[in-house]
C-alpha cells in the first residue's frame, strides 16, 4: 500500500538491493509493482561479495527473478571490494548494459578515484550515478565527490539524510530548522530534503512505512527554500571532522541504525560472524594502503565513568576497520554531533 501510494504521488524511483532483507524486500518490490512496471524506475545493488565478473552475472538473474522482471533501469555495486579489481567489475555491469538486462549502471560508497578508475571502463554516458550518504552533519562530499559529478554529468544519489531518523541537533540548529520550517509551513524533515535536494545533481531517498511521513515527504519535492534559507542552513550546519583518538569513544550496545549488525568489540569485528561485507578488515587494508574513509559521527558521551569523551552512533565497522588499521592510539576523524537524544529503545 505505501509502495503504490508513493507512486501515485509521483515518487517513482525505487530503490532496492539484493540483499535487502535477504532478497524479501526485492520481492515485495516485484509484488508492489505489477501492472505499472513502465511507470516506476527500479534501482537495485549486489552485494560486494558479488564484485567479480560471474558473481555479478549470477546476482542480476536473482534480482530479476525476485524482482519478476526482464530489466533493472539501475544496477548498482553496493560496494567496492579490494579483492576484486573495479575494472572487473564495470566490464560486468558494461556486458549487461550490452545484453539490455540494465539500461543504466551506478556505483555506490565509491570514493572520487574510485569512481574516476570506474568511469574509465564505460563508454560515455552508461555510467550514470554514485550512491552516497549526504546529510547536515557529514557534508563531506562537498568538497571532492559533488563537484566532480557535477562537472562529468554523474547523478549523486543521497541516502541517510536523516542520519537513519537520528540527526542531533544542538539547540541553535534545531531553532533555526524550525524557523525555516515554520516560514514555509512545512516540517523540519521536509526542510532537510529540500536543502539536500536544492543541490545539484542530487537526488534524495527516503525510506518510511508510515503514509503520513510518506506524503510529508512527497511534499518536499515541492518546498523551495530560498538562497537565503539555503545559505543560512549552510553556515549553520559546518561542522567541521575532528581527530578523536579511538580509546577515548565509548561503543556502546546501540547506534542510530537499530537494524544494523553492531560489533562492540574488536575480537567480533576481526571475525565478522555476521558476515558484513566489505568487512573491518577488508576496510583495513583500503585504510593502509591510504584509501581515507567518511569520518565516523560521534555525540558527546553521557558515561560517567571518565573513560571515555563520545559515544560513536554511526560508522561502526569504519571505526572497527580504523582501529585495526592503526590500534587505539592513532586519531580517528569524526563528525560531532548536538546534543544526544536518545531513541526509545535506549531509555528503557
Amino acid at each position: 500500500e505505501v509502495l503504490r501510494r508513493g507512486v501515485a504521488l509521483g515518487m517513482t524511483f525505487l530503490d532496492t538491493g539484493e540483499d535487502y532483507e535477504d532478497g524479501y524486500a526485492e520481492e515485495l518490490l516485484g509484488k508492489a509493482i505489477k501492472g505499472m512496471r513502465e511507470k516506476v524506475f527500479i534501482s537495485s545493488k549486489f552485494q560486494p561479495a558479488h564484485n567479480a565478473f560471474p558473481g555479478v552475472m549470477a546476482a542480476i538473474e536473482g534480482s530479476l527473478k525476485r524482482l519478476g522482471t526482464d530489466y533493472i533501469d539501475l544496477y548498482q555495486v553496493q560496494w567496492p571490494n579490494a579483492a576484486v579489481p573495479v575494472t572487473e567489475t564495470m566490464s560486468a555491469l558494461s556486458a549487461l548494459v550490452k545484453a539490455g538486462k540494465v539500461r543504466f549502471a551506478g556505483v555506490s560508497n565509491f570514493t572520487p578515484d574510485q569512481l574516476r578508475e570506474a568511469q574509465a571502463a564505460f563508454q560515455p554516458g552508461e555510467l550514470v550515478s554514485v550512491q552516497t550518504e549526504y546529510n547536515l552533519l557529514d557534508r563531506s562530499i562537498e568538497s571532492d565527490l559533488l563537484p566532480y559529478c557535477r562537472e562529468n554529468r554523474v547523478t549523486v544519489i543521497a541516502y541517510n539524510l536523516l542520519s537513519q531518523g537520528h540527526l542531533y541537533f544542538g539547540e541553535k540548529e534545531r531553532d533555526i530548522l524550525e524557523k525555516v520550517a515554520e516560514k514555509h509551513g512545512g516540517t523540519v524533515t521536509q526542510v532537510i530534503i529540500a536543502w539536500v535536494i536544492s543541490r545539484p545533481p542530487v537526488i534524495a531517498l527516503t525510506n518510511t512505512m508510515d503514509l503520513r511521513h510518506l506524503e510529508q515527504n512527497a511534499a518536499a519535492a515541492d518546498l523551495r527554500l530560498s538562497q537565503a534559507d539555503i545559505n543560512l542552513i549552510d553556515a549553520t550546519f559546518n561542522r567541521q571532522p575532528v581527530l578523536v583518538l579511538p580509546e577515548r569513544i565509548r561503543v556502546a550496545g546501540y547506534d542510530a541504525d537499530v537494524s544494523h549488525t553492531i560489533y562492540t568489540t574488536l575480537e567480533e569485528a576481526i571475525a565478522n560472524a555476521a558476515g558484513i561485507q566489505p568487512s573491518p578488515t577488508a576496510l583495513a587494508e583500503e585504510i593502509k594502503n591510504g584509501q581515507m574513509l567518511r569520518p565516523v559521527e560521534l555525540v558527546r558521551t553521557r558515561d560517567t565513568s571518565g573513560r571515555y569523551d563520545y559515544d560513536l552512533i554511526h560508522g561502526r565497522v569504519r571505526y572497527w576497520a580504523w582501529v585495526i588499521a592503526h590500534g587505539r592510539q592513532a586519531p580517528i576523524p569524526a563528525f560531532v554531533a548536538g546534543e544526544r537524544q536518545y531513541a526509545k529503545s535506549e531509555r528503557q
